[in-house]
């Protein structure tokens, strides 16, 4: 059984492109997506799909959280769509939507490293799990990022503490050594002055 509560808590801040050329389809799966994520954006073929992923991460700086794509589709299929993104982020997270009948797709889509796929016709509960399945990675993943990147700044803030602190060192070590020298020419002094 799927937390549907949890399943809205991991997907509230996430982004989703979807592509799907039925746009029947596209729009009731759409409806689906925007109940849970955050930004949902449609395309109608893999071409656009693409262009649509590129200006994302050109805007944002940052690429689509996840896919979702038709396999079969004018233009661009699905597969040589994922291929190209892949080659672009090889980290992205991508859900593909296939009918029973493209085992052959399917066959390489699995080859591509996706991360769930949806049979056709969608059902609802079906998709529901494989967003729960990829959301609980994509979420993982943000996390294990921001720890990396967390313990990245710490050790740059060490570093620079260290050579800061190798520099008062060396100061103090030269002043020490200054006051050995200024106290053997005290001692030396006194010695013959008396």
């Amino acid at each position: 059984m799927i937390n549907i509560k949890l399943l809205k808590e991991l997907t509230h801040d996430l982004s989703v492109l979807y592509v799907q050329n039925d746009i029947s389809l596209m729009e009731d799966t759409s409806e689906l997506l925007e109940n849970y994520f955050k930004k949902v954006d449609t395309e109608y073929d893999g071409q656009a799909g693409f262009d649509k992923y590129i200006a994302y991460e050109k805007e944002n700086a940052k690429p689509y959280d996840l896919i979702i794509s038709d396999i079969n589709m004018p233009k661009l299929n699905g597969i040589a769509m994922s291929k190209k993104i892949r080659a672009m982020n090889h980290e992205q997270f991508i859900v593909i939507i296939t009918a029973h009948n493209e085992v052959e797709f399917l066959s390489s889509a699995l080859d591509l490293g996706i991360d769930g796929y949806v049979t056709k016709p969608i059902e609802n509960l079906k998709l529901i799990k494989v967003l729960y399945k990829v959301a609980q990675a994509i979420t993982n993943n943000k996390f294990v990022e921001s720890h990396i990147q967390v313990v990245e700044d710490l050790n740059m803030q060490l570093d620079i503490q260290n050579k800061e602190l190798a520099s008062k060192n060396k100061e103090l070590h030269n002043k020490n050594q200054e006051l050995e020298k200024s106290f053997r020419m005290l001692i030396f002094k006194n010695k013959y002055n008396t």
